[in-house]
């Protein structure tokens, strides 16, 4: 349990550096990149506090 919960932090700080890179290099936050990143972290966010319950 304690390793799937590193690996969902793991996943959730790469989206994020992702999403936050490609913002940066588009220059556009609705750019269909960042928001396909940005809906795929909020499915790990979900996940991660539901296993915080």
């Amino acid at each position: 349990m304690e390793n799937e919960n590193i690996v969902l932090e793991q996943t959730i700080e790469n989206l994020r550096l992702e999403m936050h890179r490609l913002a940066d290099q588009s220059g556009n936050l609705v750019d269909e990149r960042v928001i396909a990143i940005s809906q795929k972290l909020d499915e790990y966010l979900v996940k991660f506090q539901l296993k915080m319950r």
